[in-house]
């Protein structure tokens, strides 16, 4: 996500789960060359969320909305270990906006606010 506060388009990929690490690698390799051809537009991020299965029984890639958050009543300011400031997001503020419905397996969830 550091990229897109550079000002640069960014890719999160989020393995869902410890065993099939090498699906992850497939889609994000997959996603990467398409990328080439069409790139992202500056400051998006595109998140990936790769379930926990083997490829073959992976059956696509769908784009979902990104849900939202309204902001947070508070910033809790921690020190880490260093002595730097940390900002934490606090507890969730009133009206929350809707979180998205999720996606059924076996399809892997893109999504880019």
């Amino acid at each position: 996500m550091e990229g897109r506060h550079l000002g640069l388009p960014a890719l999160a990929v989020s393995p869902n789960g410890q065993q099939h690490y090498e699906t992850a690698v497939a889609v994000t390799c997959a996603l990467l060359q398409a990328l080439t051809r069409e790139p992202l537009r500056i400051r998006r991020i595109l998140n990936i969320n790769v379930l926990d299965l083997p490829l073959e029984e992976i059956k696509g890639i769908r784009v979902t909305r990104c849900g939202s958050r309204h902001s947070a009543d508070q910033f809790i300011a921690q020190q880490d270990p260093r002595g730097n400031t940390l900002y934490c997001i606090g507890p969730q503020g009133e009206n929350p906006m809707p979180v998205p419905m999720p996606i059924s397996l076996p399809w892997i969830r893109a999504t880019s606010p």
